[in-house]
């Protein structure tokens, strides 16, 4: 996975149990578990003491005996750990061990005495580099008791409660640290920029179209109106006919026809002028037009313009025709003429951390084909799951796609991630994969939408549940155990990878290697014909491979070393990837890859067929910030997945409560609205620990050149699994992000990003984002929920601030409703609205709400006056 330096530490999960149960319903799922088999005689908190200023962090996990009689050793307590946690901090007569990746197991010695009935047992401990949020708690703690005659019992898990957090000066990751915890007063300054606007000054459908001419009247459609199409757009009129129905109740005749006529929806394909420029098919361009004559026309460059044109047909339904569906609808009578600024509009999911069900996945393709987003980047395989399955080899997925309590993986993986010691995939999301049949139909229902499925395979690193399920084929099978292990016997190698696993390297010089990856994308390619759809792209990920690997592989000693300009690692990785490039070729599709792998290497080396480059880490100060510009100028096509804007796995702000990692920053809403693809210095203000950069640092990293700006083939946001631990939490994470990213996906270069001014930039920015963050909060977000059925996004909480006696609130997508209580309760959708500064008084409780009832976690206001 494209993470971070070995310092950041990033691994695992979401084990927050009371926390986000009584703060956040949107969130209540991501710490859900389904095992029953939970030891309620043990329970444990874990509570954060304070960072401390050698990047370190010391915490607690108190062990509380609930039973009536003493909780007598031996006993393992295992959980997994989102950060490094340090063996020697814990003191006798306990004892910390690291099993492997972010699995820990911590046991009594010899000495230890029992813990009595009712009570505690505090463990205190070391762990880098820091922990500021509910994402660093520990998670999966499960329990195995032995018996005197050496048998292991069943495990059993153990909730765990997350205690408060210290103050904010305790959070700060040291004296570098200038980002500021969070808290309702600075919610409110930042909030108290945007203005909410009226409805009809809102671009009328997102992403904005290229032109918009607004006719006079309306244009309505009912049960009398009929869907006429080219035969050659029959997909995209049963689409429409379908969304109409499932939508609205509206049931609509649809067949292949002229388009002549009054009361009809016209589908068509054609020539669309965008200014002077005459779009062909290819172009994904289309032309909307809705008059009073009751005929509406709309006609596309190819069938996607023409499915684009639909999308934008949906979004100009007024909103309240989507929560009261009639036997009419209604629209302004416009023209629309639109077409995408980036041919490629990607969403990447990692499904291998935390599997998802097929029935999420569709649900995620239909939001993403309503926003104009084209490229699906499906992560299936990574250290911590196999998720395709291969009937070739099909210990991928009955081992490597399982994660439970395990002495020797010979049946699953190890827990991690806060999977738990349970296997059945009904009772852990670390466990599942998908049937080649399920596989085929989420690809023709992604072809149905126009949005094609880029599946990555992620070697030679992050290879692990591929590594240990061919070591235990090797073991079953009754063919020479040599050809289809993945490593080499008799390799004494060390390393260990940014997230602390030990053997998670596939060896480059075995031929083995080329053969299972041969099979792999065989059947990938056999499941995209069976599917009818074209297999266009591999991505084979290439990513953090840790040094050490393949130093002491006697399969690796006799391949050619030809460039001493690059390091032993280095040249073993591009002789991979050119193999594997060759693989991919040899299936007729393109070979995509991370940059890590591409940085030593050249255009012009001798590749099968050149790769993809997928750009993710331009961290500042990191030293690749220009990554992908140096790529493209090089003659790479290149997708832009900036960590610094486009990762969505990472935090959205500051705040304890709030889940996702922070190792490149925060990253909001705004930031993907406000990232500038051609130009990404322009987003350069402060590194991921708030300080200011300095002037002119970057004006030695390249820019983009003519040649190399027609290579940026476009955008794509980051959905790693760690800690995806349900539906819920996927939504919260993935919404409304994705809107802004499909946003400058799709829609023009803003005029924002234009102006070489950094000042006047800063206002035409702070102008627009107050207009999208009115769009979301009048439009986008009440009716997301309709588009899918019920989509558990996040909403922001509100700002607040006491002055001159009064308590003011705010929200940050005008349009929202707050509530609030004065007892101290939570505010439900039967609490008071706030409408106009209330009198200041302790004992304040406030939460944004949409229309629907879904609501924000709650901010408290128990001072009189906010500092």
């Amino acid at each position: 996975m494209c993470v971070s330096l070995a310092s950041i530490g990033r691994f695992s999960a979401l084990g927050c149990w009371l926390v986000i149960l009584v703060l956040s319903p949107a969130l209540h799922a991501v710490a859900e578990t389904t095992n029953s088999k939970r030891d309620t005689a043990l329970s444990a908190t874990w509570r954060l003491v304070e960072n401390l200023p050698d990047n370190r962090y010391q915490a607690e996990l108190t062990l509380r005996n609930n039973a009536d009689e003493p909780f007598v050793p031996p006993w393992d307590l295992y959980f997994n750990s989102s950060s490094r946690i340090d063996p020697r901090s814990v003191a006798p007569p306990l004892v910390l061990g690291h099993v492997n990746g972010d699995l820990y197991v911590l046991r009594p010695d010899k000495t230890s005495p029992s813990i009595g009935a009712g009570e505690e047992r505090v463990v205190g401990f070391l762990g880098a580099p820091w922990a500021i949020n509910v994402s660093d708690a520990p998670s999966g703690l499960y329990l195995v008791r032995t018996e005197s005659s050496g048998v292991e019992r069943a495990p059993v898990e153990v909730p765990l409660e997350i205690g408060p957090f210290p103050d904010a000066a305790k959070i700060h990751r040291g004296a570098e640290d200038l980002v500021p915890v969070v808290t309702a007063e600075s919610r409110y300054t930042a909030n108290a920029k945007l203005s909410k606007l009226p409805i009809d000054e809102l671009p009328p459908v997102v992403p904005t179209p290229v032109s918009i001419a607004k006719r006079p009247g309306e244009v309505t459609i009912d049960s009398s109106t009929r869907i006429v199409y080219e035969p050659t757009l029959e997909n995209e009129a049963e689409f429409l006919a379908d969304s109409l129905h499932r939508t609205f109740n509206l049931q609509l005749d649809h067949q292949p026809a002229p388009g002549d006529g009054r009361n009809s929806i016209h589908l068509k394909l054609g020539d669309v002028k965008i200014g002077d420029a005459t779009k062909h098919p290819g172009d994904e361009t289309y032309k909307l037009t809705a008059t009073t004559t009751a005929c509406i026309e709309i006609v596309g460059t190819d069938p996607a313009g023409v499915f684009y044109g639909l999308q934008t047909l949906r979004g100009l339904v007024p909103l309240a025709a989507y929560r009261m569906p009639g036997k009419r609808l209604s629209i302004d009578a416009v023209e629309i003429v639109d077409a995408p600024r980036f041919t490629y509009r990607g969403l990447h999911l990692d499904v291998a951390r935390n599997f998802q069900s097929v029935e999420t996945v569709k649900k995620l393709l239909d939001l993403m084909a309503f926003y104009k987003l084209n490229r699906f980047h499906w992560h299936l395989t990574d250290d911590e799951g196999w998720r395709i399955e291969i009937k070739a080899l099909p210990e991928l997925t009955t081992v490597g796609g399982r994660r439970g309590h395990t002495p020797n993986e010979t049946d699953f993986l190890i827990p991690s991630l806060g999977s738990g010691p349970s296997p059945d995939p009904v009772e852990s999301v670390g466990s599942g994969y998908y049937t080649q049949e399920e596989f085929i139909d989420v690809l023709r229902y992604a072809q149905s939408r126009h949005i094609t499925v880029v599946p990555e395979i992620d070697v030679p690193g992050h290879s692990r549940a591929a590594v240990k399920a061919m070591e235990v084929r090797s073991q079953r099978t009754d063919s020479d155990a040599q050809n289809v292990r993945l490593t080499e016997p008799g390799d004494k190698s060390q390393y260990e990878s940014v997230q602390a696993w030990r053997d998670n390297v596939i060896d480059v010089g075995r031929d083995a290697t080329y053969e299972f990856l041969d099979v792999v994308v065989g059947e990938l390619a056999g499941m995209y014909r069976r599917a009818g759809v074209p297999l266009e792209m591999v991505h084979l990920g290439g990513d953090e491979v840790p040094r050490g690997a393949w130093e002491s592989s006697p399969a690796c000693r006799s391949i050619p070393a030809p460039d001493p300009k690059l390091s032993r690692g280095q040249q073993l990785e591009l002789y991979f990837l050119k193999r594997a490039c060759g693989v991919v070729a040899k299936h007729g599709a393109t070979p995509a890859c991370w940059d890590d792998c591409l940085l030593f290497a050249t255009a012009d080396t001798d590749w099968p067929k050149r790769p993809t480059a997928y750009v993710w880490n331009n961290v500042w100060g990191w030293g690749r910030e220009d990554a992908a510009y140096r790529l493209a100028n090089a003659g790479f096509e290149v997708v832009l997945s900036n960590a610094t804007h486009l990762y969505f796995d990472l935090a959205h702000e500051k705040d304890p409560l709030e889940p996702g990692y922070y190792w490149a920053g925060f990253v909001d809403t705004r930031s993907p609205f406000e990232f500038n693809p051609l130009d990404v210095f322009q987003n350069a203000r402060s590194n991921s620990m708030g300080q200011p950069l300095a002037v002119g640092q970057f004006a030695d990293s390249v820019r983009l050149n003519p040649a190399g700006r027609q290579r940026i083939r476009g955008i794509q946001g980051e959905l790693w699994g760690e800690n995806l631990r349900s539906p819920a939490a996927l939504e919260y994470m993935t919404f409304p992000r994705t809107i802004a990213l499909a946003e400058r996906a799709w829609a023009a270069e803003p005029d924002f990003a234009k102006l070489p001014d950094p000042a006047a930039r800063e206002v035409a920015l702070t102008q627009a984002w107050n207009q999208f963050a009115n769009a979301l909060g009048q439009r986008e977000l009440p009716r997301l929920s309709e588009l899918a059925g019920e989509v558990r996004y996040r909403i922001p909480p509100p700002g607040a601030v006491v002055r001159d006696g009064k308590l003011h609130a705010n929200v940050a997508f005008p349009g929202l409703m707050i509530r609030y209580t004065t007892d101290g309760k939570l505010p439900t959708t039967d609490s008071p609205v706030y409408e106009h500064p209330l009198p200041a008084r302790t004992g304040y409780q406030l939460r944004a709400f949409d229309a629907h009832g879904h609501a924000s976690r709650s901010v408290a206001i128990d001072q009189p006056e906010l500092e």
